[in-house]
């Protein structure tokens, strides 16, 4: 669309940071670059549905046709992060059930050993969250693949 925007994914992994960019280890962090000579600002944490108004704040010549397909594309993100969030819920709820199968008949540990269900359910949750991200940060494809 003739916009000169570039977004680039770094993995952290690889450390494959440009010169002079602010390391950042956290969710989604945003650099700015305004030419080679520039050094890289980063902007402050915000939520993703702040990405256009952002960008068009940093760049007021850009056409409204772009803000719209940001925007499009914000709710794009959105609607993924609903279904990531759903994805490890039910896979939580599956993990669940294979326990209560697999666990028919079997002798309950001693009570110390019990957590709570609040707390059972809460680390699953966590641990569940954790390996998909894992698995999700190698992805290469582009949101409008996946």
């Amino acid at each position: 669309n003739g916009v000169p925007l570039t977004f680039k994914r770094l993995n952290i992994e690889k450390n494959d940071f440009p010169d002079k960019c602010p390391v950042a280890r956290g969710t989604p962090t945003f650099v700015i670059y305004n030419g080679p000579e520039v050094p890289g600002k980063k902007w402050e944490e915000f939520k993703p549905q702040d990405l256009a108004a952002r960008i068009m704040k940093e760049y007021p010549f850009l056409s409204e046709r772009f803000a719209d397909e940001v925007e499009e594309l914000q709710g794009l993100l959105t609607r993924r992060f609903q279904l990531f969030t759903q994805m490890v819920m039910w896979t939580v709820e599956i993990e669940k059930l294979q326990k209560l199968i697999a666990g028919a008949g079997a002798t309950a540990p001693p009570k110390q050993a019990q957590k709570s269900p609040e707390d059972e359910e809460e680390s699953s949750f966590n641990a569940m969250v954790s390996e998909m991200m894992l698995k999700d940060m190698r992805r290469a494809d582009l949101l409008l693949d996946n």
